[in-house]
């Protein structure tokens, strides 16, 4: 069959007529299966032809018959370069049949299906998504820690990166611009792979709550899909929170501009951003550290920044905090200060507040300033009101503003004996320092030298001597 017209000239049935045509000159059964049946999953650009599958496997072997399926392409839309990308799905196979069977019970009663409807919307639905080979990182650091109530999603330029992830869900952008390959810090380029898998990154945080994007700053797919994500992410009514890493010194500077102009986008689109600076993990850190264990530790970092916000969430406690009180205190903020905190003994309650209060890490390192403030206390059984107010008392003094303190309680049973406190500060205000009476300031002494000369000669000695001064001395 002869070349077809440009997709301009063709309107959706015409499509849906050729498509049906592709598939019926296969004689690859398997790569038949692979292939969506509908043409609604099948995209015309002036040259290239975007095929969308629902699993990893059906896209790696359509790449393996990507010659046979462009010649079939050709003969019927034709001559265009094939691109295959997978459809994503953010619920796994089990889930999606859970979720069928749910919907089928809904027909049988209305009461049923709308109980139902009521618990899912109770919960709170958290992604963490990894963006860039850092993000990646990240993603798999968490998923080894055991990060527990959220969506672990891997998302890159590279290929090979992915295919070693341990991510929930993994989703390759930019394949017709990159080819599977890295970005190799090229700022634009990232952005483009990004702008072309912009319905798949859309379809895969659809129905999400809150959003976490993780990624190591100054490298080229993630400094620049992380805030356009961000921003398709805020679109989509997600809370975004981004948890990022400034690169360590010896990276170069030529990656440290990079990082700073990234975190400067990313500010502007997500709803908040943690940043967390790599070279003062080498101040608080062992001498004698490798390459490869300052890496890891800053992965361990982001996945503290992570977990200390979503647990709030997903742990039930004595006194609740639902996602409600996380979007008012967090929603359109832009930076936040994150601390954690963990004593025991008679004073612990002190001190997990006042280790919790100060981050050496992070951006600002002190909640000094902040207007709004979530906290959550978490003990052992044996955790009493007083200890928690003193904590709270300490660290709303530690603000210095009027804070509005958002305050969550949990008993775990595992923490007989010891006390943690997270605090997540925001709306940050300058703080005016109020000037301190100096008491040690200086008085004129009182000569006693001459007491008994009469006032006024004293006082015509002094202007004699001040005469003197200013003339200065005589030839």
């Amino acid at each position: 069959m002869e070349e077809v017209m440009a997709q301009r000239q063709l309107d959706s049935s015409q499509i849906s007529d050729l498509w049906r045509k592709a598939l019926a000159l296969l004689n690859d059964r398997v790569l038949k299966a692979c292939l969506p049946q509908s043409s609604k999953h099948v995209t015309l650009g002036e040259d290239t032809v975007k095929i969308k599958v629902d699993s990893e496997f059906k896209k790696e072997y359509c790449y393996q018959k990507l010659a046979k399926l462009e010649k079939i392409v050709g003969k019927t839309l034709g001559k265009r370069y094939v691109i295959i990308t997978e459809l994503p799905l953010i619920e796994e196979l089990d889930q999606v049949e859970e979720e069928r069977k749910l919907h089928s019970k809904i027909t049988a009663s209305e009461i049923e299906g709308s109980q139902i409807e009521e618990k899912r919307k109770l919960h709170t639905k958290i992604a963490v998504l990894g963006v860039g080979d850092g993000g990646v990182n990240a993603v798999n650091r968490m998923k080894e820690q055991g990060l527990r109530g959220a969506k672990l999603i891997a998302l890159d330029t590279d290929r090979q990166i992915l295919s070693i992830s341990s991510a929930n869900k993994k989703l390759q952008i930019g394949a017709g611009i990159t080819a599977g390959r890295g970005t190799g810090g090229d700022l634009k380029k990232g952005e483009l792979a990004t702008e072309e898998s912009r319905w798949e990154i859309s379809s895969l945080i659809e129905g999400m709550d809150l959003i976490f994007l993780a990624c190591g700053l100054g490298g080229g797919t993630g400094t620049s899909a992380t805030p356009m994500i961000a921003q398709i992410a805020k679109e989509a009514g997600a809370l975004t929170i981004g948890v990022v890493t400034q690169p360590f010194a010896f990276e170069g500077t030529i990656r440290q501009q990079r990082a700073e102009q990234g975190l400067l986008k990313l500010r502007q689109t997500a709803d908040v951003t943690i940043a967390i600076f790599n070279d003062r993990l080498l101040e608080t850190a062992p001498k004698g550290l490798s390459m490869i264990q300052a890496f890891e530790l800053a992965d361990s970092v982001l996945y503290q920044g992570v977990r200390g916000i979503s647990d709030l969430i997903t742990i039930p406690g004595i006194v609740n905090l639902d996602f409600a009180d996380i979007r008012s205190v967090l929603a359109n903020t832009g930076t936040a200060m994150m601390g954690m905190g963990e004593a025991q003994g008679e004073q612990r309650a002190l001190t997990a507040a006042k280790l919790a209060s100060s981050n050496p890490l992070l951006d600002g390192g002190s909640i000094r300033g902040a207007q709004k403030l979530i906290m959550n206390v978490t003990g052992g059984t044996d955790m009493s009101l007083a200890e928690v107010t003193q904590a709270a008392d300490l660290i709303r003094k530690a603000t210095a503003t009027e804070c509005e303190v958002v305050f969550g309680a949990v008993v775990d049973e595992r923490l007989a004996g010891r006390l943690q406190i997270t605090i997540i500060a925001t709306a940050f205000q300058a703080v005016t320092e109020k000037p301190l009476r100096d008491y040690r300031k200086k008085r004129e002494r009182i000569s006693t030298v001459n007491l008994e000369i009469p006032t006024f000669l004293r006082r015509q000695q002094q202007e004699e001597k001040e005469a003197k001064k200013e003339t200065g001395p005589t030839q």
